[in-house]
């Protein structure tokens, strides 16, 4: 249901509109064209008033609408490509989301397009597909022609971000709505042919590398923030890279912390802790220059990237992923900090971006808008070292109501019954309620503490040794 409430309404009621129009509560589709007109030409609404839709029992209005639901992965994630190596078939969701079977076929185009902003077509292909399609199913495209990571033209293939445009359409047409028929994510084409000391090592990162400060946004000062990266091949993970711009005089510097988890790319959970690393101040001036920056109060910044081992190489099985987390670890008091990570707002965006309060991590509230500058450095491993991964079936949780006036109902849905914990952490990392439950059953509810103040809070679920995170909002 949705539910209207005013409270107190002091400007009174306006009858001044043009044309015969007037105050009118009700609500709309995206399009304008198809709505609910609850009340108007009459002096509502008024103080105390509350208005409530129920979802009807019979639906009277009809809707044909297919979507673009998702490309490259099930989530609408980035992937690499390897120049001049094997890529996989690519993929693509289509949904029915409508409310009636669609039984013309249904034109699904992809296009890799790149690199940067440049709208030249390096692959194109379209998959048809047949009828019936029931509501609200999801049918999986898988795209034959292969994808030429070697290709001579237009260039010879630039490394870099490319965007992956998914387009469908129903043959014959009367999709009810275009606004869902086309999605975006990022393909990234890494390169180990490198010369000098990079030669043979890739490095995975989804910015474009053209840093703004004064235009971009900053990443690990509130809070922690990371990525996630899924392994395109059996590579060896030796460092972290990371820009970050800080203060030349070192005046409210503070070291950066980075962190290291397992990750699996099927369900979007992060797992152990694999390492721990970091950059103190006195070592700021020893990364590579990027850039320099001046201030109006005259202070200079520089803009370095590093490369930070880690403690010990981690290798990966192509799929297998890892999250990489990073904070400015600042004192709770300080009022100004001049060191941060910095992140890259322009299209195509890798939806991989987390955040996470006291080990809980859950995707960043601006998943769909920046990419932290931050990625790996690996080698092929053409080793036997490689332990093939653990498939971890696929669980989940919902949070309902969510935002809440009371404490939300937890769903848990499992593959099979077994431990389940819970934690419950506030934004400034304090955990308010933790509890391991032995859950008896495939679906699960339970209800969280009550008595939480307003504000935000992160829950964290770990079933199997993996996590997944929620915020929830109560009002």
């Amino acid at each position: 249901s949705i539910t209207f409430q005013y409270k107190e309404i002091t400007a009174g009621y306006y009858s001044g509109y043009a044309n015969g129009n007037f105050n009118v509560v009700g609500m709309e589709n995206i399009t304008g064209q198809s709505g609910l007109n609850i009340a108007a030409a009459w002096p509502v609404p008024f103080s105390n008033y509350a208005i409530k839709i129920w979802h009807p029992g019979t639906i009277l209005c009809s809707s044909t609408d297919i979507a673009a639901e998702w490309s490259l992965t099930p989530r609408g994630e980035a992937l690499f490509a390897l120049k001049n190596r094997p890529t996989a078939p690519f993929q693509a969701g289509v949904r029915n989301t409508g409310n009636l079977v669609v039984n013309n076929q249904v034109r699904s185009i992809l296009r890799i397009q790149g690199p940067g902003g440049a709208t030249t077509a390096i692959y194109r292909d379209t998959v048809f597909l047949n009828p019936p399609f029931a509501v609200g199913n999801v049918l999986v495209t898988t795209y034959t022609k292969p994808f030429s990571s070697n290709q001579a033209t237009p260039t010879p293939l630039q490394t870099g971000s490319y965007r992956a445009v998914h387009v469908v359409n129903i043959v014959g047409g009367g999709d009810g709505y275009a606004g869902n028929n086309q999605y975006l994510t990022e393909l990234v084409i890494a390169d180990t042919q490198a010369s000098g000391s990079n030669q043979g090592k890739y490095l995975l990162r989804y910015d474009d590398g053209n840093w703004d400060p004064a235009n971009e946004d900053i990443g690990g000062i509130g809070f922690a923030h990371g990525m996630t990266f899924v392994a395109p091949e059996d590579i060896v993970v030796e460092a972290i890279s990371v820009d970050m711009l800080y203060r030349e005089d070192l005046a409210n510097t503070y070291p950066l912390a980075l962190w290291v988890y397992d990750y699996d790319p099927v369900n979007g959970t992060v797992g152990n802790q694999r390492d721990s690393v970091g950059i103190a101040p006195a070592n700021f001036a020893n990364g590579d220059s990027l850039n320099r920056f001046q201030d109006q109060g005259g202070a200079f910044y520089a803009l370095r990237r590093y490369s930070v081992p880690l403690t010990t190489p981690i290798t990966l099985l192509s799929g297998q992923g890892l999250a990489v987390g990073f904070r400015t670890l600042h004192p709770s008091g300080a009022t100004n900090v001049s060191n941060y990570v910095v992140s890259d707002a322009s299209a195509p965006i890798s939806r991989r971006a987390l955040e996470g309060i006291a080990g809980v991590w859950a995707p960043a509230r601006n998943l769909e808008e920046e990419d932290y500058a931050i990625g790996l450095v690996a080698r092929l491993d053409v080793s036997s070292a490689a332990t093939a991964p653990v498939q971890q079936p696929a669980w989940g949780f919902t949070v309902f109501p969510n935002p809440s006036s009371d404490a939300p109902f937890v769903r848990v849905e499992l593959p099979a019954p077994g431990p389940v914990t819970f934690r419950l952490v506030d934004l400034t990392g304090k955990v308010l309620w933790q509890e391991t439950r032995e859950i008896p059953t495939p679906s699960y509810k339970l209800r969280l503490p009550a008595g939480l103040s307003a504000g935000t809070y992160l829950l964290g679920v770990t079933y199997q040794g993996f996590t997944k995170g929620q915020r929830i909002v109560i009002e």
